[in-house]
């Protein structure tokens, strides 16, 4: 039976109910005459059956990209929130996507875990919670805020010390953009804007100053030295 052929005997078999409104909101059920089969188990139950690897693309690991293998004879889906735990890094999916079987694939996934760089395990497990996406727009909204704050070290505008202040005072940021990428690590705040360079365009790009820091090992609070000097 043809994909065609398929959809045109599902659709047939859905029956519309009554809608439900609220306000300027209407939802109507779709309800199918018979049980089918999904074609396809979810992430925590291909974890658990041990058809599904996901791990860091290499040994030395990239901070947006993360590899998983579908060993299993169906397809898993991966929904976009889903928050993966270990390895080098906790990430969080930044797409859905349908691993076919028997199916080698990278995923885009961006970092929920400051402070680590480091494997605590070969490959991830499954969380029980996920980040919605306003919290990763946030996290993208933060990220741009600490670029901008390099531009301005890069360019003589002004220090990091008195960027930083001014954040906190001014603000109310937490512990100002520059120290917050000490703290997460000079190297990974590099992955995530060169990933969001690649997909969202060049408000993402990253300063030279920021990759003269990483190519000369200056890491932030990890290597006692960033932005900041951490070594006391």
């Amino acid at each position: 039976m043809s994909a065609a052929v398929r959809i045109v005997d599902a659709v047939r078999g859905v029956e519309c109910r009554p809608a439900m409104a609220f306000q300027n909101l209407a939802l109507a059920p779709l309800v199918a005459d018979r049980d089918r089969e999904a074609g396809y188990v979810v992430l925590d139950d291909a974890l658990a059956r041990g058809w599904v690897t996901v791990s860091e693309v290499g040994e030395g690991g990239h901070v947006p990209e993360l590899k998983v293998v579908n060993r299993g004879d169906v397809a898993v889906l991966l929904l976009d929130g889903e928050e993966l735990v270990g390895a080098k890094q906790n990430r969080v999916l930044n797409l859905t996507i349908l691993v076919p079987p028997q199916h080698t694939t990278i995923i885009p996934v961006s970092c929920v875990e400051s402070g680590r760089w480091r494997h605590v395990s070969h490959q991830f497990g499954a969380a029980s919670r996920t980040q919605f996406a306003e919290g990763r727009a946030a996290k993208m909204h933060q990220v741009a805020i600490a670029l901008e704050a390099m531009r301005m070290v890069e360019e003589g505008v002004a220090s990091a010390e008195d960027i930083d202040a001014a954040m906190v005072l001014g603000y109310k940021h937490p512990t100002g953009p520059l120290k917050t990428t000490d703290i997460v690590g000079l190297d990974v705040r590099l992955g995530i804007a060169e990933y969001l360079h690649s997909t969202l365009g060049e408000r993402f790009a990253p300063p030279r100053i920021l990759r003269d820091k990483v190519a000369r090992g200056e890491l932030g609070r990890k290597s006692g030295k960033g932005f900041f000097d951490w070594s006391e």
